[in-house]
């Protein structure tokens, strides 16, 4: 879940008019993966931790935001399809002949679970360290609530292959498939109903950001989309006629699909309308994820790795002040003890690189406000909303060249 917003010192509205004049909120650049196997899954645990998993028994671990990317020694030679972590320590792994891997210390060491399975499975989720589904071929689901140490098949009714699940409460999941098959449970999968998708296309990427409001994802340009828990799917204008894979939102609003030849669409409107984001690939992407509102990834063939950023851009990074200040400050936040608002204000003397990190009181980095942006000489500000943090002492930093300095300040609810 997202835990702070960043609020520019400076508002701007644009108008989405067309695919070709598509606002780039967010920004795609390849990342070194070091692996050229299929990458066909991707869990994002925050902005800085992510794993990606594919062909040859492939698992990357970032912690880093992707800077680097490490390969973990899953112990197997199987074609991985799905990943899922509940936190950063508990992850799994599902692939062909029914394997599950699992995970207790964030990757480092990966060990098979029981699915009683034998089918292919190609997709996990986790509600929590407990209560996770994944389904598969022959429209195979297994559930856990013990986190995998005892995995039991739910009857999903159907024969078809299952490609996608989302789970987003103990209760409500979709899942959709081959021929147009949408399943769905309101009593977490001890029934699980047909929907109706008004499609036979091959459906390969479900998500519901609450329980009416849902997406999938299929073959030909395929979009469809549900404000009523699924009783009633209606297709969507995704302007191309490629498979789409993979999709994602992080509200009613903003959304991204990913498919065939690099494709990634975004939308601003809950789909009413989608344009297009330039990867600089035209490899397949399978899979898309995002941490929260600010940073996601996507992975695909060939070991592709891309990390979208939204910059902060235009008159956003224009200085309040343009003269150039006499010194390189970094001032206290106002007002302090602050709930939930907070602004903090800093100067540079030149053109240089600069970061605005927060900290809580362990040293873990719980928002990036600047994140090593090039800016001119000049006076800034940015608004921190402290969003779902609890109230305590927090730090925040900026690195501007080699200047650095760190200031303390109070959130009090």
């Amino acid at each position: 879940m997202k835990k702070f917003t960043l609020v520019s010192s400076i508002l701007v509205v644009g108008l989405f008019v067309s695919s070709s004049m598509w606002p780039q909120n967010i920004e795609w650049k390849r990342q070194s993966s070091g692996v050229n196997q299929l990458l066909f899954s991707v869990a994002s645990i925050n902005f800085n931790y992510g794993c990606a998993i594919g062909h040859d028994g492939a698992i990357l671990h970032t912690s880093d935001g992707g800077s680097n990317w490490n390969q973990q020694m899953s112990g197997f030679n199987e074609r991985f399809r799905g990943v899922a972590f509940a936190d950063s320590s508990n992850g799994w792994a599902v692939g062909c002949n029914g394997t599950i891997l699992h995970t207790n210390d964030g990757g480092s060491n990966w060990n098979p679970q029981s699915s009683g399975a034998t089918r292919f499975l190609r997709r996990v989720t986790f509600i929590d360290a407990n209560s996770g589904w994944a389904v598969g071929n022959n429209g195979i689901i297994v559930h856990t609530n013990d986190g995998g140490i005892n995995w039991i098949d739910q009857s999903s009714g159907i024969v078809d292959d299952l490609r996608s699940i989302t789970v987003i409460d103990a209760n409500h999941g979709w899942a959709s498939g081959f021929d147009g098959t949408i399943q769905h449970t309101s009593n977490g999968g001890r029934n699980w109903k047909h929907q109706v998708s008004g499609t036979n296309q091959r459906l390969s990427g479900i998500t519901f950001i609450d329980v009416n409001n849902g997406w999938t994802v299929g073959d030909n340009g395929t979009i469809l989309h549900t404000n009523d828990g699924g009783a009633n799917w209606h297709p969507q204008v995704s302007g191309t006629i490629v498979p789409l894979s993979s999709i994602v939102f992080i509200d009613a609003n903003e959304g991204w699909a990913v498919g065939g030849n690099g494709t990634i669409l975004y939308t601003s409107d809950g789909g009413s309308s989608w344009g297009s984001q330039p990867s600089g690939t035209n490899q397949f992407l399978w899979d898309i994820t995002f941490s929260d509102a600010e940073y996601g990834w996507a992975v695909g063939d060939g070991g592709t790795i891309l990390r979208g950023i939204r910059p902060i851009t235009g008159i956003e990074n224009e200085p309040l002040i343009s003269s150039i200040p006499g010194t390189i400050e970094l001032s206290q936040n106002y007002p302090n003890p602050f709930n939930p608002t907070t602004t903090i204000q800093f100067s540079i003397t030149k053109r240089t690189s600069v970061a605005l990190n927060i900290f809580d009181i362990l040293g873990e980095e719980v928002a990036r406000l600047v994140d090593n942006e090039v800016l001119a000489p000049g006076i800034y500000k940015r608004t921190f909303e402290a969003g779902h943090l609890s109230s305590g002492i927090y730090f925040y930093r900026i690195r501007a060249g080699e200047f650095e300095q760190t200031r303390k300040l109070t959130l009090l609810r």
